[in-house]
């Protein structure tokens, strides 16, 4: 802080007595410089955790399954919810189930890969990619509209976490994994007709 203080006090002094303009451009470029160099220098790894919800909309595009199988319903999620460095999940954050992803794993289970953003408080946003093991309860819902879900295992048991595969803003460039917690889904209490999905996320974002 210091260093940009007095490169930036000594970049108003060439400002108001040099001779040359190409001097004052070449002030200005090294402040850039310092200030990009802080910027990357001030990146790190965070504990990341968020609490949310969504609500199927059933109104878009059914992603099918292979073999195609009644009783799956893929669909995009309307989230809502709180995290860790973004705060309240804002309107517009979607998650959407992507083409060609979705497989039949069992008699009541579905990988799927979602593509999902999360939006800000300050509209700043990540996007991951969250491959997903859908378990379906046929007994409690011969409709599949309850169930369970959680990280799709790798061939030696472990989760696949959630990557994150974009940003804007602050989180441009970020990196980071997740694992699901306590993720179930099942028909909204008030009797509507709609799905509600609830679950929790935890790991790191670096940024």
């Amino acid at each position: 802080m210091k260093t940009i203080f007095k490169l930036a006090l000594a970049a108003m002094i060439l400002f108001t007595f040099s001779c040359s303009p190409d001097t004052v451009l070449e002030s200005q470029e090294n402040l850039e410089a310092v200030n990009a160099k802080a910027k990357k220098a001030k990146k790190a790894t965070r504990a990341w955790r968020g609490k949310f919800s969504n609500v199927a909309d059933l109104t878009q595009s059914i992603v099918a399954c292979e073999p195609v199988s009644e009783g799956v319903v893929l669909t995009t999620n309307v989230i809502s919810g709180n995290m860790t460095h973004l705060g309240k999940i804002q309107e517009g954050s979607f998650g959407r189930p992507q083409d060609g992803t979705c497989f039949l794993t069992g008699p009541n289970s579905v990988r799927v890969i979602y593509n999902v953003n999360y939006i800000g408080a300050h509209g700043d946003q990540i996007t991951t990619e969250e491959d997903v093991t859908i378990i379906l309860d046929f007994d409690a819902d011969p409709n599949g509209f309850v169930g369970t879900f959680e990280n799709t295992k790798d061939g030696n048991g472990n989760p696949i976490p959630i990557k994150i595969i974009d940003g804007t803003g602050r989180f441009e460039g970020a990196t980071g994994e997740l694992l699901f917690k306590d993720a179930s889904f099942g028909p909204s209490a008030s009797g509507d007709g709609t799905v509600i999905s609830t679950w929790r996320l935890i790991g790191e974002i670096t940024y």
